[in-house]
């Protein structure tokens, strides 16, 4: 049996029926939410405290002058709009598979992050202030997650905008002393992975369901 010719991304909504996502995937896909609850949750959380946390350290830049490091930070900080963009873009699109992958693989990379710092066990620069560990840059981790996602996905046409982007939003956490190098090199190659494995689980599941 031939594969439909419809564009995938148009096909795959929260329904069993003609067009749209089978049952059996949507049941899965639920198992893994109600699996990663409480991590979906402490993702939300985080999510809503993002403003304060930001609005506090940009006033704090500005007011000691260095508004070179307040022009890093926000271009920093753009990332966690990628969030928000998924989320609405999930809600408007009636709950595409292309976005659930998203927002799951978004979650599944903070608790990645994690584990991955713990492991290695490597603090953040000594001009960060911060006695935390950084191996690997979280920011630059969920930049080239996001960033390649979409372009692997075909969510975007253009592929240099969203490498180019990637880029320099890892590179942003150097410019405020939050990582070195290393570390957002680290980051970029997760992220890379992981968007990479996201973008095939997507891919094969569009296959399953062209041909059954």
């Amino acid at each position: 049996r031939h594969p439909r010719s419809e564009h995938p991304q148009t096909q795959c909504r929260l329904r069993s029926h003609g067009g749209y996502l089978p049952a059996p995937l949507f049941l899965c896909l639920g198992l893994m939410f109600s699996l990663l609850g409480e991590a979906i949750g402490d993702w939300f959380k985080g999510l809503a405290r993002k403003p304060v946390k930001h609005f506090r350290n940009s006033r704090k830049h500005l007011s000691q002058g260095k508004y070179e490091l307040f022009v890093w930070y926000l271009i920093g900080t753009t990332i966690h709009g990628a969030n928000i963009f998924t989320l609405i873009m999930l809600l408007l699109s009636g709950f595409k598979l292309v976005y659930m992958i998203l927002v799951i693989s978004a979650v599944i990379g903070k608790l990645v992050n994690r584990q991955l710092k713990t492991f290695f066990n490597q603090r953040r620069p000594p001009e960060s202030g911060k006695t935390s560990n950084g191996m690997p840059s979280y920011h630059a981790q969920h930049a080239f997650f996001f960033y390649f996602y979409i372009i692997l996905t075909g969510i975007v046409e253009s592929w240099m905008a969203p490498i180019v982007a990637a880029c320099i939003v890892a590179y942003s956490r150097v410019a405020i002393r939050m990582h070195d190098y290393n570390q957002i090199a680290a980051g970029a190659l997760v992220g890379f992975i992981q968007a990479g494995v996201s973008a095939a689980v997507w891919k094969q599941l569009i296959y399953v369901y062209n041909y059954f």
